[in-house]
């Protein structure tokens, strides 16, 4: 639903169809139904999670066909420190009455994982600039791969039966997308060859 729902606000206006406006028609009734009062409690509370699931996607959705859009015309540099800036003043303003200074060592690991973080989204920026965002942001799942792995190796958190079948749908999506893509590039020039001749 994620990468479809990018696909359909990141396309320009002469590559909607029927069906990308159907999808894009239906979301108003889609956040009604997901906002609207349910019958129990159990039930208020599925809906108010499947209510924050669609609105993140929809946040997430825009942001990354912002992004894309910007990649074309936007120096990389200047997407990240202005992109790096508008999170920095939203997260200033979320923890502003909470802080708490940190100590020599969390302000040595807070370093390293903004670098670390800076030199991702670098990357990230530099995808979507060379691909379509309906190959790149699948890739973005693996994150959750790389969670799993982290939090066994800091944590000693061995992952469930149903995390291993999660991370192994997204690393076959993964595989799949990158062999669908050398097959679209390898076809690609030979039916521009073919339309020459015809």
């Amino acid at each position: 639903m994620i990468s479809s729902f990018r696909r359909v606000i990141s396309d320009p206006p002469d590559r909607l169809n029927t069906r990308k406006g159907a999808a894009v028609a239906a979301a108003p009734f889609l956040y009604a139904d997901l906002a609207g009062p349910g019958l129990t409690v159990e039930a208020d509370a599925m809906r108010q999670n499947r209510f924050h699931a669609v609105l993140f996607i929809l946040i997430a959705s825009a942001f990354v066909a912002l992004i894309k859009r910007l990649t074309g015309r936007e120096r990389p540099l200047q997407i990240l420190f202005v992109n790096n800036g508008i999170g920095l003043v939203i997260s200033t303003l979320a923890v502003l009455w909470v802080f708490q200074p940190p100590s020599a060592l969390q302000w040595v690991a807070l370093a390293g994982l903004g670098a670390t973080m800076a030199l991702a989204q670098g990357a990230y920026i530099q995808a979507l600039g060379r691909a379509e965002a309906s190959f790149v942001v699948p890739f973005s799942y693996a994150t959750l791969v790389f969670a799993a792995f982290y939090d066994f190796l800091a944590f000693d958190v061995r992952p469930e039966v149903l995390s291993w079948v999660g991370a192994g749908i997204i690393i076959a999506g993964g595989v799949l997308l990158a062999w669908r893509e050398s097959v679209n590039m390898a076809a690609s020039p030979a039916a521009g060859g073919r339309r020459k001749q015809g």
